[in-house]
């Protein structure tokens, strides 16, 4: 009989398989809640090889959220590229982010732990939140219609409301799944149409 060998991980897999681990576990126990023996145990390594990568509980926390907070950015400026007018491609952001609600509902509890900044690491979540709004902010700007010629600060404002806007009812989904997730999108859009000055 021949036995397999296991193919080791490269350290940016190891470091992803982590991550991944990290999701589920803040999930469900939340952050204070959640300890490093747990996410190791998850991630079917020990706690000297999560060491290895991270170096506190906050910080895989925190790669968790960067790495999130990066996909949907990156799906959301991708799924505006392919739509014409900025109606659709507004419609395309919000649903790329109802798609990780819906298909990942681990990262999206997760993002909306960071939302409301956990006491221990509120100053750097609060950055991660900031920057996020600022990837909003700049897609709604340069994909509006408006000639009303906002200036930045009144960007950062709307994109701020859309952010919270998603989350609000993000959360209020997850709690309510029984609910269509057309009209889910659908009152946020509907809100959001006008606030943006689309055609």
């Amino acid at each position: 009989m021949i036995s397999k060998t296991r193919r080791r991980l490269s350290g940016p897999e190891r470091r992803l398989k982590l991550i991944e681990a990290a999701i589920k576990v803040f999930s469900l126990k939340g952050y204070e809640g959640a300890s490093v023996e747990e996410v190791a145990k998850a991630a079917s390594v020990t706690k000297p090889v999560l060491y290895d990568h991270f170096s506190s509980k906050e910080e895989i926390f925190l790669a968790s959220i960067e790495q999130i907070r990066d996909g949907l950015l990156r799906k959301g400026k991708d799924a505006i590229a392919r739509e014409k007018t900025p109606r659709k491609q507004l419609k395309a952001a919000i649903s790329v982010f109802f798609d990780l609600v819906q298909d990942d509902p681990c990262a999206a509890r997760v993002l909306l732990i960071s939302s409301k900044s956990p006491a221990l690491i509120a100053g750097t979540c609060h950055r991660i939140q900031e920057a996020a709004t600022r990837g909003i902010a700049e897609i709604m700007r340069s994909h509006s219609s408006s000639e009303s010629g906002d200036s930045e600060w009144r960007w950062f404002l709307k994109a701020e409301f859309t952010k919270k806007g998603m989350h609000g009812l993000a959360e209020w989904w997850l709690d309510h799944p029984n609910i269509p997730r057309s009209e889910v999108e659908g009152a946020l859009f509907g809100i959001l149409k006008k606030g943006v000055e689309l055609r």
